[in-house]
């Protein structure tokens, strides 16, 4: 299991938030649920038996798969100790993702974020649980000592393929776009993230542009494939694989933006912030059908592999380890890297490993 290296001048705060284990260690869980950090909503006398569980993540800055990756933690949470499991991202609990304007012009009138891409995660709705004896609602991050990596838990790789499915409309294009676009080719799925995640403190270091062609070339030599399916948020990311590989690269026509804007802060089009998410998630799950992947560290790929379940013919992952946790040094430090020698710190074709999967 990997450990956060000891940083100068980390807080103990910074330390408890970030240290997160790559697998899940059942046997050090918590087996009293009075000992997870839950938060008891009410209890009454006279209602319906049974415990709800509401999944509340109303964390601004979180970006789709973040939020996806602990709903499935909290959901192994609710199956551990048999509770009714709900989804609440209302706008009484807002994410990154709700969005008046699609509420609006939606038909089924939907004011749940959750339930704008995906189906319920039970048959109990946030109606329904106001009516149980006992209602607990999660912690507004992960449970404590479930991991952010969920791909690298065959637990959660199961749990993530039974309970985390798109609604039909959205299950319907991606269908649609992999029969016309991907159907009868070997498509190799490249996702990388640029933008603010190379100056985010503690975040992973994103792929340079040499890591990443030398990861794409060798999957290439290895497996042969004749498409590449490129996802990023960052449009310079997609410029510089389609000036390498030309008309092998697939991309979908998703809103991008240069450094350093932030697409979350900007409102460039009707229902901005549905269509961010609705585009992501298709990205995810084209990117789950592919027959190979190339990426840096991400949750958007901790999705995608934990729906194609060890099925890719060539996983590779390009880790360049975490940024500094000083903001200051943060905003730095990848451009420092990019320009040392690695025999000087620099960044390594090293770095493109394997995925590494912890059974």
């Amino acid at each position: 299991m990997r450990t956060m290296p000891a940083i100068p001048g980390v807080t103990n705060w910074v330390r408890q938030k970030l240290k997160r284990p790559n697998c899940l260690e059942l046997a050090k869980l918590p087996t009293d649920i009075n000992k997870i950090s839950l938060h008891l909503e009410r209890q009454t006398e006279g209602a319906d038996s049974g415990e709800a569980y509401i999944i509340r993540q109303p964390v601004m800055g979180r970006g789709m798969f973040s939020l996806v990756s602990s709903v499935v933690c909290h959901l192994h949470v609710a199956q551990r100790f048999n509770l009714n499991p709900v989804v609440d991202f209302s706008a009484s609990y807002p994410t990154e993702y709700n969005d008046s304007e699609f509420e609006e012009q939606d038909q089924q009138h939907r004011t749940n974020a959750w339930d704008y891409y995906f189906q319920p995660v039970s048959t109990l709705t946030l109606e329904e649980a106001v009516g149980y004896k006992r209602i607990l609602s999660s912690v507004r991050s992960f449970p404590d000592r479930y991991p952010v990596t969920i791909s690298h838990v065959r637990e959660l790789r199961k749990l993530t393929r039974k309970m985390i499915h798109p609604c039909p409309e959205i299950a319907k294009v991606v269908d649609m776009i992999w029969q016309e676009t991907f159907k009868g080719n070997q498509v190799l799925g490249v996702q990388y993230r640029g933008q603010e995640q190379k100056t985010m403190p503690y975040h992973p270091l994103s792929p340079t542009t040499e890591q990443l062609h030398t990861a794409i070339d060798l999957a290439i030599q290895q497996h042969g494939f004749n498409q590449i399916f490129a996802v990023s948020e960052d449009a310079d990311n997609i410029a510089s694989i389609q000036a390498r590989y030309g008309s092998m690269v697939i991309t979908l026509p998703h809103f991008r933006t240069h450094a350093p804007v932030n697409a979350y802060r900007i409102k460039p089009r009707k229902m901005h912030k549905y269509l961010l998410g609705r585009e992501i998630l298709t990205d995810a799950l084209l990117l789950s059908r592919c027959q190979g992947l190339v990426s840096g560290p991400s949750t958007v790929n901790e999705f995608s592999r934990s729906i194609n379940d060890e099925q890719y013919l060539i996983d590779l992952v390009i880790d360049n380890g975490f940024n500094a946790t000083n903001k200051t040094a943060a905003k730095h430090l990848w451009n420092i890297k990019a320009k040392l020698p690695e025999e000087w710190g620099g960044f390594s074709n090293r770095a493109i490993k394997p995925f590494p999967i912890d059974h």
